[in-house]
């Protein structure tokens, strides 16, 4: 009878173990706001390229993230005369 109960709780232990290990990763998020220069609080899309620069494109146009300088500059439309007639980016292709 101890051999049935004694299978059973080792391996429950076994996984809570695993699982606590598991869990030891710990994540920071930061959240950014129009206050830290954001174009809008909403990001639509997003992606980091191989400079570490992070590139968020939201209705009001496209933003690019410094973590050095840790600020966003606004990359300016494009010109008047453009086919393109609002600042939405909705997709960044590589």
């Amino acid at each position: 009878m101890k051999k049935y109960i004694k299978k059973p709780l080792l391996t429950f232990w076994i996984i809570i173990s695993i699982s606590f290990l598991t869990d030891a990763q710990t994540h920071k998020f930061s959240n950014y706001t129009v206050k830290d220069g954001l174009s809008q609080s909403n990001g639509l899309c997003f992606f980091q390229d191989s400079e570490s620069f992070l590139w968020v494109g939201t209705q009001k146009g496209l933003n690019k993230f410094d973590k050095k300088t840790g600020k966003f500059i606004i990359v300016e439309h494009l010109a008047e005369n453009s086919l393109i007639n609002n600042n939405s980016v909705y997709t960044i292709i590589l």
